[in-house]
């Protein structure tokens, strides 16, 4: 009975109500996939959109709660000066009591000393969405050795990984989310990386890119980032892994937050000879690269390909399935048929997203 009332009590909470009536509606969405000619939406990407947005609207609000700590109301000023001349504790006392007393929140007291701790801990409540980012930032920052916690945690995250069917129980969506989390708050922190830790990290990179998956290619740019090592790996290497992130809307922030914006034209110029110029028209606006790059110039001729490449297809009588087969320059072109009375089949641009 308890467990049901908690399981129902969970379900009733906006967020988690809202994210299982749209994984509801999602799932029947699918089940007429095979309607779509290349239906390739997974729920994955809806998740990983949702909380990207989730993380900025929390990263806003902890801004705007900086800001109002930081300017004080005159009275709680004057209120406070009456004690300090009475023998007060001393402002410098307080904030080091604040920052060397236990850590609690919502999600209770977060340990910090142990990598392995720390991401399980992440992770269980990351599930009920119960965690405090203030909280975890500061247990970070009050942490021993803080460099080594979360490098300790990174790689529990992947040896879970490896071992999906071991006995601990892992879930790669939760648990991409929880290093997510626990890098930003890390880097948030700004906190010294000794070089015994660096270097270990560095191992530790090139383990991981070599059996790196490609949804969580976000959290291993991410974790270069927070140690700073992603002037270690070779320019190729860095864009290599960074395709897979080009689908999100935010992916030029995602770039410019790897602090490689100055590599922005020779990404460009990558993608053209790829022949990604949609992508490419992105980055060229993203980083003020006009300049340098006719993303007019771009548009057209991606048009133009798309109408000859439409023309011979319409001639030669093809399927909408055969033709979506094709691998194109940009995933959004995609094509259908439509037969009318006479059975003469008509090739449609369904969409064209710039």
């Amino acid at each position: 009975m308890a467990s049901a009332a908690h399981e129902e009590a969970e379900a009733t909470k906006p967020g988690m109500a809202q994210n299982r009536k749209l994984h509801k509606a999602f799932k029947h969405l699918k089940s007429h996939a095979s309607a779509i000619a290349n239906f390739t939406l997974q729920w994955q990407d809806l998740e990983d959109y949702i909380h990207s947005l989730q993380h900025q609207i929390e990263s806003r609000l902890a801004q705007l709660k900086s800001q109002t700590v930081a300017e004080p109301a005159p009275q709680e000023q004057k209120a406070s000066a009456p004690e300090a001349q009475s023998g007060g504790i001393p402002d410098g006392s307080v904030r080091e009591n604040a920052r060397s007393s236990p850590v609690r929140g919502s999600s209770g007291s977060i340990p910090s000393k142990d990598g392995k701790s720390l991401l399980l801990h992440l992770t269980e409540h990351m599930k009920g969405r119960k965690i405090n980012r203030d909280d975890l930032h500061n247990a970070l920052i009050g942490a021993e050795n803080c460099g080594e916690v979360v490098l300790e945690a990174m790689r529990q995250y992947f040896q879970l990984r490896e071992s999906r069917n071991g006995e601990v129980p892992f879930d790669a969506t939760v648990a991409r989310k929880s290093c997510m989390v626990l890098l930003h708050e890390f880097m948030r922190g700004e906190t010294e990386i000794g070089e015994k830790v660096k270097q270990d990290a560095r191992r530790f990179a090139v383990q991981w890119k070599e059996k790196l998956e490609t949804l969580e290619a976000n959290v291993f740019l991410k974790y270069l980032h927070a140690y700073r090592l992603v002037g270690d790996f070779k320019e190729e290497e860095i864009f290599n892994i960074f395709e897979g992130l080009l689908r999100r809307n935010n992916a030029p922030e995602i770039f410019r937050s790897l602090g490689i914006e100055h590599k922005a034209p020779d990404f460009v110029a990558k993608l053209l000879a790829q022949n990604k110029k949609i992508e490419a028209v992105t980055f060229i606006y993203a980083f003020d690269l006009v300049n340098q790059f006719s993303p007019t110039s771009l548009v057209k001729e991606h048009l133009n390909w798309a109408k000859k490449e439409a023309a011979v297809a319409r001639r030669s009588g093809q399927t909408a399935e055969a033709w979506n087969s094709v691998k194109w320059p940009h995933p959004t072109v995609k094509f259908s048929v439509k037969t009318n009375r006479q059975k003469e089949n008509h090739l449609n641009l369904q969409s064209y997203i710039f």
